[in-house]
């Protein structure tokens, strides 16, 4: 049986954390996952700019905010 990725090499570059799930994932679909990870999330040394950005969205009238990952919310 073929799957939709059969054999197929996908680069994840998701955090070592996050790239597991993702790389099962893949596997079920038939991809040879090869995890890479590119970036690392960690807490800023500094949560000043953070604060202050956080505090600029609250009293600013957007209609919309959109999030691109999970790792930003």
């Amino acid at each position: 049986t073929s799957t939709p990725l059969q054999g197929k090499r996908v680069l994840v570059t998701r955090t070592r954390n996050q790239a597991s799930v993702l790389s099962e994932q893949l596997r079920t679909l038939g991809a040879i996952p090869i995890e890479f990870p590119t970036i690392r999330i960690v807490p800023p040394d500094d949560w000043t700019q953070l604060d202050a950005a956080l505090n600029r969205l609250y009293t600013a009238s957007y209609d919309w905010l959109i999030f691109t990952s999970v790792n930003g919310v």
